[in-house]
This record gives C-alpha cells, sequence and structure tokens, in this order.
C-alpha cells in the first residue's frame, strides 16, 4: 500500500468586515503583533525583522536600529529588502510572505493561549458596502490609538482618512478589472497581464501588472503613511489584511473560465525565494508551490467572480488553452518628447501620432488593442495618486506607491522610475464611432486625487501610446 498524503489543516481567512459579533479575530491579531514587536530585530519573528523582509531601512517616522542590534550583514542581504514589484512574482513572493508571517502570528496566538486555527482576515475594500458599514473606509479597529485604556497595537499614526478612516476618494482606486485579464504574464508597452512582466528578481521593478497597479498600488497610497513606502509598508499591521485581499484577487482570477492560469515557464515556476518559518527556521519555497492555497494550509472566505458573464478583456478564445500564451507584441503610435512636472494642479500633455500608425485602424474592424504609457516617474517623498484623462475621458488612477525607492540610484532599474500601463481600446473605439477621435495626437491630463508633497520633484519621463 502507498503512504496515505499528508493532510494540511486548512483555515480560513475572512473577510474583515463580515467578522461576526463578538469574533476574537482582531482581538487576537493585536496580541500576536504586540507580541511579536517586543521581540529583538535579530529575531526571525520579531516584528522589525519581518516588515525588513518587505523593505529597510525605514525613513522616519520609524527610528533606524543601530548596527549593533541588527542581524549580520550576510543575513539582511539574504533576508531582508526582498519584495518583488514590478514583477511576474509579486504574486507568488507576497503569497510565501503572508504564509510565513501568518504561521509566526498563529505561534504567538497559541502560546498566549488562544485559537490553534486562527487566520489573517482580508480586508476586502471593492465590493458594495454591507449596510451602513462603508468597506472602503479602514476597518475600525486599526483606527483607535487605545483601547479599554491600553495602547492599541492595530494602529499607527500618519495613515490618511483621520479618525473615520475614509481614504479611498475615487472608486477606480478599488475597481478589480484586472481580474478579467486572461493571460498572466505582460508585454513591454502592451498588456501589464494580471501578474505583470517577465523579470528576474525585481525588489524595485518598473512596471507592474493589472492587479499590482490596481487595486494594490492605489491602496497602499489611499492609507499613506507607513502604507505608502515600500520600506516602511510592512510596519503597518493593516498592510498584511491588503495583502490578504490581493492574495484573494489572484484565486478569484484563477478560478474564472476566461482565466488561462499561471506561467508554465520554469523561470517563473522554479526561481526560489528564502525566508524564515514560525520557528526562525530558514525555509525556501517557489511559486510553483505558492499555486495553490489549500496546499498551504488556507483558503478565503469568498472567490466569486465580481463579472459572472461578462466578457474578458483580451480577445474570446473558441476553446481555453492550457498554459498562459505570449503576448502580441507592442507596436509604437507616438510619444512625448519632454518630461511632465507632476504638482498640486492639473498637468496635460499631448502626444503625437505616426502618420504611419497602426492607430488609425482602431474602431474599423475591433481590431487591435491600443495602450497608454506613463514611463520613468521618477520622484521623492510620499506618494501621490492622480486621475489620467485622455481627450477629457477618465481612463484610470495614476498611484505612485513606491516612487521614491524606484528613483533610487541603487534600485533594480537604476532609477528609471515607475510605469503605468493603462489601456485605452475601449474609449478610442467609442471615440472613433463618434467622430471624435484624433488620428494624429492625443491629449493627456493628470488631475491630483493626492497630489505629491511640495519639493517631491515628481516628473514623467515620457507620455507614450502602444497598439497591439
Amino acid at each position: 500500500m502507498g503512504v496515505p498524503p499528508i493532510r494540511v489543516p486548512v483555515r480560513i481567512r475572512k473577510d474583515v468586515y463580515k467578522l461576526p459579533a463578538g469574533d476574537k479575530t482582531l482581538e487576537w491579531y493585536g496580541k500576536a503583533v504586540a507580541e511579536m514587536q517586543k521581540r529583538k530585530i535579530k529575531d526571525p519573528t520579531s516584528w522589525r525583522y519581518q516588515a525588513a523582509i518587505h523593505g529597510y531601512p525605514p525613513p522616519p517616522p520609524a527610528p533606524v536600529v543601530p548596527a549593533a542590534q541588527l542581524p549580520s550583514a550576510a543575513d539582511r542581504a539574504k533576508y531582508w529588502n526582498q519584495c518583488q514589484h514590478g514583477s511576474w512574482f509579486f504574486q507568488p513572493w507576497h503569497r510565501g510572505y503572508l504564509i510565513y508571517f501568518e504561521r509566526i502570528c498563529r505561534a504567538a496566538i497559541v502560546a498566549l493561549g488562544g485559537p490553534a486555527d486562527w487566520a489573517l482576515p482580508y480586508w476586502n475594500y471593492s465590493r458594495a458596502s454591507i449596510g451602513r458599514l462603508d468597506v472602503k473606509r479602514i476597518p475600525p479597529a486599526f483606527l483607535k490609538a487605545t483601547v479599554g485604556g491600553q495602547p492599541n497595537s492595530l494602529f499607527v499614526p500618519g495613515r490618511n482618512g483621520g479618525a473615520n478612516g475614509i481614504v479611498v476618494t475615487n472608486p477606480a482606486e478599488v475597481s478589480v478589472e484586472c481580474v478579467q485579464r486572461r493571460r498572466y504574464t505582460g508585454s513591454s508597452g502592451g498588456t501589464p497581464g494580471f501578474g505583470g512582466l517577465e523579470t528576474g528578481f525585481a525588489h524595485n521593478g518598473s512596471t507592474p501588472g493589472a492587479c499590482e497597479m490596481t487595486p494594490h498600488n492605489d491602496i497602499h497610497g489611499a492609507v499613506g503613511g507607513l502604507m505608502g513606502g515600500f520600506n516602511t509598508a510592512g510596519l503597518d499591521p493593516l498592510f498584511w489584511l491588503h495583502h490578504c485581499n490581493i492574495d484573494r484577487l489572484w484565486e478569484v482570477w484563477r478560478a474564472r473560465p476566461s482565466s488561462l492560469g499561471d506561467p508554465s515557464s520554469n523561470s517563473w515556476r522554479n526561481f526560489v525565494f528564502e525566508m524564515h518559518d514560525e520557528n526562525g527556521a530558514p525555509v525556501s519555497f517557489r511559486p510553483a508551490s505558492m499555486s495553490s492555497t489549500t496546499a498551504n494550509g488556507y483558503k478565503y472566505q469568498d472567490i466569486s467572480d465580481p463579472f459572472p458573464g461578462v466578457s474578458v478583456l483580451e480577445g474570446i478564445q473558441e476553446a481555453p488553452m492550457p498554459v498562459d500564451p505570449t503576448p502580441p507584441p507592442a507596436e509604437l503610435a507616438g510619444a512625448t518628447e519632454e518630461s511632465i512636472p507632476l504638482g498640486s494642479g492639473k498637468a496635460s500633455a499631448r502626444v503625437p501620432i505616426a502618420a504611419a500608425s497602426a492607430l488609425e485602424s482602431v474602431g474599423g474592424a475591433g481590431e487591435g488593442r491600443t495602450f497608454l504609457n506613463i514611463e520613468n516617474i521618477t520622484g521623492s517623498g510620499p506618494p501621490g495618486s492622480y486621475e489620467i484623462y485622455v481627450n477629457g475621458n477618465f481612463v484610470g488612477t495614476l498611484p505612485l506607491f513606491g516612487i521614491a525607492e524606484q528613483s533610487s540610484d541603487e534600485g533594480t532599474h537604476g532609477g528609471s522610475g515607475l510605469t503605468i500601463v493603462r489601456e485605452i481600446t475601449d474609449l478610442a473605439n467609442k471615440l472613433q464611432g463618434e467622430g471624435k477621435w484624433n488620428e494624429s495626437a492625443l491629449d493627456v491630463a493628470f488631475v491630483p486625487l493626492r497630489p505629491v508633497a511640495e519639493g517631491s520633484d515628481v516628473r514623467i519621463g515620457r507620455i507614450s501610446v502602444y497598439h497591439a
């Protein structure tokens, strides 16, 4: 007889706004955070060490730890500053990060006498409100500095939204249109795909995939404070609920009939990442081992399709394809020549389109797709956020989460900054049908949602239009 398979207990990650009255999930989370905060930063299970895996050193307001108290330089080089952004590794890396963090929390909770089936909840800010509950609001348990006269470990100062926690100012910031993407992997200039462009290790990568861009980057910028930067985000307890929801959206995307599934390439499946488990012991994982939540001991309360019966964005196939195909190459149709500064007011630019561009066929037979690329956005300071308009029509947001890190000369791309891609195919077809499509130029405008701070010198290197 064969050896029976090892059965991993499957815990349920629940919607934080659906926790029943009297539920103690967040109470125990707060106790775990407080316990982890007591541990020295050299301890891989400490709060500061876990945050440093995502990014370090922390700028103010978080104090820099004296070098003598830090782990060894070799340990920091191997385990810190590992978060994957602007990369097709964004989803699997953060899933592994969540899994081991959750286990560390649960071990602390059990040691304190708490439940062995505890699991992180998720903050689903994208669904409709429940009755009078505005789910786009930061969950109330994170808003009070004290609870019962004692410091609340789930609260951190500096977040946007004040006492009421209302941080989302445009519903587009929490759009889940990303799950309608058919392909996981994107292409340069064209679709960013659900999961991003193919990369190697990319701590400060350039172009985010559709899910990483919205709602992920938008929510980081909307909450602000520690959540506003790569190097401090993990210090906010709200970070982990946000990323549980982003992880959940990966499951929603995988479950859709139109999804072509995760990449089959060995360069994605077998890339190795390293962390520590709840005992502080080194562990490693590969993206291929992250594709199943249940195999990793958890599942989500709700992964229902937010667009049941709605057509996908990347073409309907007669039969499902077995693997994620290579997206078609994109052709440059036109681009600006000068940088565009972003500040407290509206900024605009005209993108000239080459006379021989394939864009002249847009709308003719419904073939081809058009993409607006906002390239090489650089700057310093806290991230801002803008609304993007093309010929006066809103096409999406421009979240600038991570801009300081991506502008650093020490970054993965040598300070080339952030690139955001928005598809404008539907708008181009609509304007062509109305006789308003200008084949020689596009007018692009940026209107502040949260303007960048004075002195940040945020600039867009180039605005380009691609056709695929």
